[in-house]
């Protein structure tokens, strides 16, 4: 190092000013070349959504010049936008409204049940008490715990969500009496093994709910009000469907609008 500054110390003048400038404009090139090529960020409209993006100095694009490109982008943008509506419908929306709607069923038909336990209870026994009654809470309970397997079959065929496949009229005819049954079956084998009381009977409580059941004056047909649910249910995922299919179209006609078709 010492002996490289003898060697600078004894150049003329002359010389150091050469080597100088040669040196400034080599510095001057190397920071105009970090400088072009330093990525940068801009920010730019798409539609109406102030967006980050990178720009690239002094790197071409093949699409630089394309007169559609800020078209293309907005394009890309909102179809990105419409994924995530139809994605948050189908796996929310539709899910929640339809386990809202079954769960709102079951509780319904709950309630009704401890009614005509209550009625049964009355006639049956001399009690100033029929809410504190042993068997009356047992009843009650292995109802909740019926409950919770009943929304299990409801979350399973809303998981299949195929309400919309039958769209043949005796083909959904024929699955909503098939899953009406399967609802009935399971509530009632949930009951002949959650409730165990003596007096009165499971058994008893069963013939006395069918034939209040079966009376038609009563208006108390739970395979009936089951049906009406899968109904419900289907319609629930119709409009759905319908709010997903409105969208796709919207941006299909925002693509049409910007290239033709």
């Amino acid at each position: 190092m010492k002996q490289f500054f003898n060697n600078l110390v004894s150049l003329n003048v002359e010389t150091l000013l050469i080597v100088s400038i040669i040196l400034f404009l080599l510095l001057r090139k190397i920071f105009k070349w970090i400088k072009q090529n330093k990525a940068k960020v801009k920010k730019v409209s798409i539609l109406g959504n102030e967006v980050e993006m990178y720009e690239e100095k002094g790197i071409t694009s093949p699409h630089a010049n394309c007169i559609h490109g800020h078209d293309v982008v907005q394009v890309l943008y909102k179809q990105r936008k419409v994924i995530r509506e139809i994605d948050k419908i189908e796996l929310h929306f539709i899910p929640r409204d339809l386990m809202n709607y079954a769960e709102d069923t079951i509780d319904v038909i709950i309630s009704k049940l401890e009614g005509l336990f209550l009625k049964f209870l009355k006639e049956k026994i001399v009690s100033d008490d029929l809410v504190g009654n042993k068997c009356y809470k047992e009843y009650k309970l292995a109802l909740q715990l019926s409950k919770r397997i009943l929304l299990r079959e409801a979350l399973r065929m809303i998981r299949e969500n195929n309400f919309i496949e039958k769209d043949e009229r005796g083909q959904f005819e024929d699955y909503k009496k098939m899953k009406s049954q399967n609802f009935f079956d399971t509530m009632s084998e949930a009951l002949n093994v959650y409730y165990t009381c003596s007096c009165p009977t499971r058994e008893e409580i069963r013939h006395y709910n069918l034939s209040f059941i079966n009376n038609p004056d009563n208006n108390f047909n739970v395979l009936r009000i089951i049906e009406s649910a899968i109904e419900k249910m289907k319609d629930i995922s119709i409009d759905h469907y319908k709010s997903i299919q409105k969208k796709e179209k919207l941006l299909d006609d925002e693509i049409i609008k910007l290239f033709g078709g």
